[in-house]
């Protein structure tokens, strides 16, 4: 069964190898890392999406508070930083980059899905924090990177002791004892050539996306999820289909891509593409990464939810 993200990890053989040092137990890991740089702490609010996973609000958690963004924006709190989220790697246009710009709070890029992060979102960044996943990108069962203040951050395993008790030391060894146990997962495939496996990841998305657009189930996107695709920017993971669609009849597509192999599933959408303006709809989530072998069938199904789109 295809999921909605990779299983199997596979990477090109290079140069361009990823020390171990650089890689935290999950995108989440690093995420609380890049919140304790940013030297948040428990009475430091953060601006979190809307329907943010559990792992999401606990790995904030563990830092600061976590408040939702629409709590943000309806009560106008002041908050010390915000998490902005790459759904799915759907890339921020440029006018929302520069609205995030103009903001005096920190901003966190959470591009965990997104696979092209580290050439596109990083030269971007100007030093703020820069979260991927290499489980979600590229199927590794463990890990996460995070580029911050110019460079990759590091895990500080030396600096961890227990002769001086605080709330970062505890945190600090939970990441170490959590990648200690299971660095084995991995260890094999860091010999590999990462970027350039992320770069092959990206274009195999863009092709699937543009497979999904020839069969015309963008009829009902915005313009800056059409600009990405005519422009082939970003590296989108997976596509929200059948928006506006009525549940029974997602729920029938979601039988239907059960029968050709392929999960996909009924989530919420932000289809402003912008952290700070979010309008959520359900969609069905349909996998785009590498895993997904395009064929008649998969655009025959495609095609026959278009047709009842234009109906």
């Amino acid at each position: 069964m295809v999921g909605l993200w990779r299983k199997q990890p596979g990477l090109i053989a290079g140069q361009q190898t990823l020390d171990t040092e650089l890689v935290f137990p999950s995108g989440r890991q690093a995420l609380i890392k890049a919140l304790m740089n940013l030297g948040l702490s428990r009475p430091s609010r953060v601006a979190i999406p809307e329907f943010s996973s559990a792992c999401v609000i606990a790995s904030v958690g563990r830092v600061a508070t976590p408040i939702p963004m629409t709590e943000v924006l309806s009560h106008q709190l002041k908050v010390d930083a915000i998490l902005a989220y790459e759904q799915w790697g759907w890339p921020f246009s440029e006018q929302v980059l520069q609205q995030l710009d103009g903001l005096k709070t920190p901003i966190i890029f959470d591009a965990v899905d997104s696979a092209d992060a580290l050439q596109r979102l990083v030269p971007l960044s100007k030093g703020l924090p820069v979260v991927v996943s290499l489980s979600k990108c590229l199927g590794f069962a463990i890990g996460g990177v995070l580029h911050q203040f110019g460079h990759w951050q590091r895990r500080h395993d030396s600096e961890i002791t227990l002769a001086q008790p605080s709330l970062n030391s505890v945190i600090e060894l939970d990441i170490y004892k959590s990648y200690g146990n299971d660095i084995h997962c991995i260890q094999p495939l860091l010999g590999g050539d990462v970027l350039a496996s992320l770069e092959q990841e990206s274009e195999l998305r863009r092709a699937n996306l543009a497979n999904v657009a020839r069969d015309g189930l963008t009829v009902n996107w915005p313009t800056w999820m059409l600009d990405i695709i005519s422009a082939k920017q970003g590296a989108p993971g997976i596509a929200p289909l059948m928006r506006g669609k009525s549940h029974e009849a997602k729920l029938e597509a979601v039988k239907n891509c059960e029968k050709l192999g392929i999960s996909a599933q009924i989530y919420n959408f932000n289809w402003s593409g912008n952290p700070l303006r979010p309008a959520y709809e359900p969609c069905l989530a349909f996998p785009l990464h590498s895993e997904l072998p395009w064929s008649e069938s998969v655009s025959a199904l495609l095609k026959q939810w278009c047709a009842s789109d234009n109906d």
